[in-house]
């Protein structure tokens, strides 16, 4: 049970990353591998390529769809 104390929690899902380069511009896309959560991660990311801001708010809606139902989370069986 959470206290209404109005502190605020963050996540921290642990693949920070530099999307500019030195020169200010967007780094360009490589594929590393896949990190994380398989259930939540973007499709770019799970096909191994470089991880952009479009991930981070695919990956938010992955999340959100989880709490909203978690019963009819669409791979929600899917294994690591």
């Amino acid at each position: 049970m959470v206290k209404e104390t109005g502190d605020v929690c963050l996540i921290d899902f642990g693949l920070v990353m530099e999307y500019r380069n030195a020169e200010g511009t967007h780094k360009t896309l490589h594929r590393y591998g896949f990190q994380g959560t398989p259930s939540f991660g973007s499709i770019h990311g799970l096909e191994g390529y470089t991880l952009s801001r479009r991930d981070d708010l695919e990956s938010l809606g992955y999340s959100i769809l989880r709490v909203i139902d978690p019963d009819n989370f669409p791979w929600g069986t899917m294994t690591t």
